[in-house]
C-alpha cells in the first residue's frame, strides 16, 4: 500500500509524501489530471493524479526514477511542527517563540528533538513574523505621510 500524506511546504504551498520522497504541483493537464513533480529540481520523476487518486499508470515515482535519497522521517516531521508553529506565530503574535515551540512539540507527540531543530523553528517564527510587519520607513516623509494600518491574517485591523 502506498503511503501518501498531504502537507504544507515552507512557503505554504501545498506538497504531496510519497515513500518519503516530496512532490509539489506543476500544472494542471486536461481532464483536471494535476501534475505534481519532484521537490529536487534535478530530478525528474513526478506524480499524475486525478479526484485525489494517484494514476499509477501514467506516473513516474517508484524509487529507481529518483537520482537523490529520500527524505528522513526526522526531516519531515520538523517541516510539519515548523509550518504549524509558523501558522500560530502569525496568527497570535504576541506569544513568546518559547511557548509556541513548546506548544508544538507536545501536540506533534515528538520525542527527539535536536538543538539545529529548535533554531530551525525560531528562524521559522521570526521570519514569518518579519512578513506580517511594514517595511522600514526610508526617509522623514514616509514617517509622517503615511498611516500605519497593519492587519492581521484573520482580517481584523492589528492595534498593538
Amino acid at each position: 500500500m502506498m503511503e501518501i500524506h498531504e502537507m504544507l511546504s515552507e512557503k505554504d504551498k501545498p506538497i504531496l509524501v510519497i515513500f518519503k520522497y516530496k512532490f509539489r504541483f506543476h500544472k494542471l493537464l486536461a481532464n483536471e489530471i494535476e501534475k505534481w513533480c519532484c521537490t529536487n529540481k534535478s530530478c525528474k520523476s513526478f506524480v499524475k493524479r486525478f479526484n485525489k487518486e494517484i494514476l499509477i499508470s501514467q506516473s513516474k515515482f517508484n524509487v529507481t526514477d529518483h537520482n537523490h535519497e529520500a527524505n528522513t522521517e526526522q526531516i519531515l516531521k520538523r517541516q510539519k511542527i515548523r509550518n504549524g508553529i509558523k501558522r500560530k506565530a502569525t496568527e497570535n503574535i504576541c506569544e513568546r517563540p518559547s511557548k509556541l515551540i513548546h506548544c508544538g512539540l507536545k501536540e506533534s507527540g515528538v520525542e527527539h528533538i535536536t538543538t539545529t531543530d529548535v533554531n530551525c523553528f525560531r528562524k521559522g517564527i521570526y521570519g514569518a513574523r518579519r512578513k506580517i510587519l511594514p517595511a522600514q520607513p526610508t526617509n522623514i516623509g514616509e514617517v509622517f505621510c503615511e498611516p500605519m494600518c497593519l492587519w492581521t491574517q484573520s482580517g481584523y485591523l492589528y492595534l498593538g
